[in-house]
């Protein structure tokens, strides 16, 4: 870069100022950047990927920028980051305990307070609603009501979808499960007592089964409304009898 300015009367200029090429070496240090604006550039990619590790975004800044960023900067940023992405915690915390001061204010009966919030125990359904929601659970409070409420509400809406469209006389887990029961249906032997009116047996347990009144001695049927097995198994001996001696 040159700079030069004319000189009066004469058809020649006069250099006032000049930058020739620099000859110092590359370096990919420098104090022009903060954590502020680190966490700004990156803030979509860790909105994608919340878990991005810091040596992740340490790369991504010299990588992209040629600026190399400490350790102690990338962890700032994607605090500052995950703060825009999720909310800040604390802030969620005391925005809900506000929210339930103006409900015991409004009614001093009232026997709401805050709690801390407890894993739920690992059985059965619990179990499988936590996997469900487990990228979440680690969430500020209200950001992690929030998402397992859109979660929810988009499975909800894909279900009531389904439903509408298909053409099952029941459904495919109501149907995998009587065909289960079929199938070891067949180690339990019937007896006929009466129309309607089964006995069936197996390894020295024996229940009552009525065909007419949907009920089983197990109690399986009357609890799930799905055949059990040795109500499959009478189901499959009807099929012998004349029509309306069953």
């Amino acid at each position: 870069m040159l700079h030069s300015s004319a000189i009066k009367g004469e058809r020649t200029h006069c250099i006032r100022q000049i930058m020739l090429p620099h000859t110092c070496g590359t370096r990919t240090d420098t104090s022009r950047i903060n954590s502020s604006w680190v966490a700004k550039k990156y803030e979509d990619e860790i909105r994608s990927d919340p878990s991005m590790c810091v040596t992740a975004l340490m790369d991504a800044v010299l990588r992209d920028h040629g600026v190399e960023i400490s350790k102690h900067m990338a962890y700032r940023a994607k605090n500052r980051a995950l703060e825009s992405v999720v909310g800040d915690e604390d802030a969620q915390f005391t925005r809900i305990k506000d929210y339930l001061q103006i409900v015991i204010d409004k009614d001093p009966g009232s026997r709401c307070h805050v709690t801390t919030v407890q894993p739920i125990p690992q059985k059965n359904i619990s179990e499988v609603f936590n996997s469900y929601i487990l990228k979440f659970r680690d969430k500020p409070i209200r950001t992690m009501i929030d998402s397992i409420r859109t979660k929810i509400m988009v499975r909800y809406a894909t279900k009531r979808e389904g439903v509408e469209t298909v053409q099952w006389e029941i459904t495919p887990t109501f149907a995998e499960r009587l065909e289960w029961e079929k199938k070891n249906s067949r180690w339990w032997q019937d007896a006929r007592a009466k129309k309607g009116l089964w006995q069936v047996t197996n390894m020295g347990r024996t229940y009552e089964v009525n065909l007419d009144e949907r009920k089983c001695g197990c109690f399986k049927w009357d609890l799930t409304g799905i055949p059990c097995k040795t109500c499959c198994t009478c189901n499959h001996q009807c099929q012998r009898i004349p029509r309306g001696l069953c």
